[in-house]
C-alpha cells in the first residue's frame, strides 16, 4: 500500500515538471502590432537571458528599451494593441511584463486571451506598474493580446 502511493506521488511530481509551462520562443513572425506603431519587436528581444534554449533573435543593443507608440509627440495612436498568435494552443500558467521607462510609466498594460478565436477577448488582468512582475493564469489559449492603454503604457520585454 506504501509503495503504490510512493510511486502515485512520484509519478505526479514527474508528470507536473515535465508537462509544468516551458517558456515560449516568441518569433517576429509570430508579432502583430495592429497600430502599426513602435517597434513590437522590443517586446521579446531579452528572450536569451530567460532561461530558453540558444536564441536566433539578437538581444537589444539596449536592454532599457521599451515599447512606445508615441511619435513625433502624437499620442492620438493610443490605445495600442499588440497581439502574439502562438504557433497553437498552449496551457498558460504565468504572463511575466517588465515595465520600463523610468518613474513616468505608469499607464496600465491590459492583457487578453483570444482563445483559438482571435475576434473574441477576454482579459485576464491589468498590469499596473506596482504589480508584481510575473502573473499567475489559468488559460489554453493561441492568442494573447496586449492592450497599451495610454502613452505612459510601457514595457520593456514579455514572457510566455
Amino acid at each position: 500500500m506504501l509503495y503504490r502511493l510512493l510511486t502515485t506521488l512520484l509519478f505526479s511530481l514527474i508528470s507536473y515538471s515535465i508537462f509544468a509551462q516551458e517558456r515560449l520562443l516568441i518569433s517576429p513572425d509570430m508579432i502583430y502590432n495592429l497600430s502599426g506603431q513602435g517597434d513590437v519587436s522590443i517586446l521579446f528581444d531579452e528572450q536569451p537571458n530567460l532561461d530558453n534554449v540558444a536564441c536566433v533573435y539578437p538581444k537589444a543593443d539596449n536592454p532599457w528599451r521599451y515599447f512606445d507608440a508615441v511619435r513625433f509627440g502624437k499620442t492620438f495612436y493610443y490605445p495600442v494593441n499588440v497581439v502574439v498568435e502562438l504557433e497553437r494552443e498552449y496551457a498558460l500558467t504565468q504572463i511575466c511584463l517588465e515595465k520600463g521607462g523610468g518613474p513616468e510609466s505608469l499607464g496600465a498594460v491590459e492583457v487578453y486571451t483570444g482563445g483559438t478565436d482571435p475576434t473574441t477577448w477576454t482579459n485576464l488582468f491589468t498590469y499596473q506598474r506596482s504589480d508584481v512582475a510575473c502573473r499567475s493564469v489559468d488559460v489554453l489559449t493561441q492568442y494573447i493580446k496586449f492592450r497599451f492603454v495610454e502613452p505612459t503604457s510601457r514595457l520593456r520585454e514579455i514572457s510566455l
